[in-house]
């Protein structure tokens, strides 16, 4: 598909979005709007939510008042008036219906890109993970938290991403309470074959692994220190101390690989083993310290062994990935870190201030349509500047260009799309990455570059987060 048929696809996307008969039919099916003679529009909620909160997030109720007026001078709402229609269920369930509009449009596959020759045999690569937002106290009973230094009252918000079109898949909204591995459940439910799965030790579960196989699809992991290995399968295999068998068995070599088998299941993968570098390992082993130490407690000498080494493992055939490139396949997975970081300083998403539950999902789907819109551009144009110009486009200095001369309102206008797109286009220059000396993660899978090639406390920072 080339770029003017792309264009148009997304238009009608926006069009599906942002029509505003539809808008006023879906706010009435959810009693966001009761009445014929309304004195606000379901389009300007959803403008006011998303892009004008964005500009300014601890916009007071007058002030959206007075942004209401500024978009539609036959907006009629007193300040009351609209808080009573922001904390009220149909609120919510009106803007939760335009997100879930807004997320289907962006995850429609529009365009292919032909992803290093490391990530071809999958069908999607998807990463996983989740970050945390603080709310208000006395939203607890909401918005349970986890308490200590994560707050009385909190949300988590779950994001998959598929790396392969540089798209969102999925978002979702839980309690801070709920856990990483009732999440990934879910996601293994939704797997297809030859997808390819990574996440965090948060999210380890080798009862999810062990389906991601079953279901012919695949998986990176690093190794919780927790988990049992085996070197048979044998009802009568003993668990080993896998980092003695190391020092034993490979005293001298950088990377290591075993076939083994974890738990009580015995479930067989590939273990690959780096031996880090000592400025790293002594880092780690200083961090470890700090953590142990807020707990009263002291690190076992087993643990402080374990942090010699980053463990990995996988499914994936050898004769697909070989053993050196491992670990730089798993920075893939930071990728989505630096997503989090970009929703929080430029989108904003942890601003969520008020006392009313309803008004604090009002906003964050707001936000989240946002993202959507961000991420409906993202993909297609980090497609074209690679296509054209063979390097990255820059997801900051994208985002930056959207918030500027109010860009992402007029997305919410698709009859205007074309000319901002084209506008785009011409600028694209000014948003690709920066060359630098060091590789980015996308650059480093075209070159197979291994693991431990250049290997510095520069690179350490990518990694910084596996201690």
């Amino acid at each position: 598909m080339n770029l003017s048929s792309i264009i148009s696809v997304m238009q009608e996307n926006l069009y599906t979005i942002f029509d505003k008969d539809e808008l006023s039919t879906l706010a009435k099916d959810h009693r966001f709007i009761v009445r014929s003679t309304n004195r606000i529009e379901a389009i300007d909620f959803v403008e006011l939510m998303t892009v004008q909160l964005l500009k300014n997030p601890f916009l007071s109720l007058s002030g959206m008042c007075d942004i209401l007026k500024t978009i539609n001078p036959n907006t009629d709402i007193s300040r009351q008036g609209l808080q009573q229609r922001i904390n009220s269920s149909g609120a919510v369930d009106f803007m939760y219906a335009v997100f879930v509009d807004c997320l289907s449009q962006a995850v429609k596959n529009v365009f292919d890109i032909t992803p290093p020759q490391l990530l071809t045999p999958f069908r999607r690569i998807l990463l996983q993970d989740s970050t945390q937002i603080k709310l208000n106290g006395v939203l607890s009973d909401a918005f349970c938290g986890c308490g200590g230094s994560g707050g009385k009252a909190a949300l988590k918000l779950h994001l998959v991403y598929d790396y392969r079109r540089h798209q969102i898949s999925e978002v979702l909204q839980t309690n801070a309470t709920t856990s990483e591995t009732e999440i990934g459940k879910a996601l293994v439910e939704k797997i297809l074959p030859d997808d390819l799965v990574m996440r965090d030790l948060g999210y380890f579960c080798l009862e999810q692994l062990t389906k991601i196989d079953e279901k012919q699809a695949f998986f990176l992991s690093r190794l919780p220190s927790s988990v049992g290995v085996y070197l048979s399968n044998a009802p009568e295999a003993c668990e080993i101390n896998i980092v003695d068998y190391i020092q034993t068995h490979f005293p001298h070599q950088a990377i290591i690989e075993i076939n083994v088998y974890l738990g009580k299941e015995k479930f067989p993968v590939r273990l690959i083993a780096y031996r880090l570098p000592e400025e790293i390992v002594n880092q780690r082993r200083r961090r470890a310290y700090q953590a142990a130490r807020k707990k009263s407690r002291t690190p076992k000498k087993e643990y402080l062994q374990w942090l010699s080494f980053s463990f990995y493992i996988t499914n994936v055939p050898l004769k697909i990935w070989t053993t050196d490139v491992i670990g730089t396949i798993y920075r893939l997975r930071w990728q989505i870190e630096l997503i989090f970081k970009q929703w929080k300083s430029l989108l904003k998403i942890d601003f969520l201030s008020g006392k009313s539950p309803y008004r604090i999902e009002c906003f964050l789907y707001g936000r989240l349509i946002c993202i959507c819109l961000v991420s409906l551009i993202y993909g297609v144009v980090w497609w074209y500047s690679w296509l054209k110009f063979d390097r990255e486009v820059s997801s900051d200095k994208l985002i930056k260009w959207l918030l500027r001369n109010n860009r992402m309102a007029k997305l919410m206008q698709p009859q205007g799309f074309p000319s901002l797109f084209n506008q785009l286009i011409q600028q694209i220059n000014q948003l690709l990455k920066d060359k630098r000396k060091r590789k980015t993660t996308y650059q480093s899978l075209i070159d197979k570059q291994t693991f431990n090639e250049n290997f510095s406390l520069d690179t350490y920072e990518v990694l910084k987060k596996v201690a």
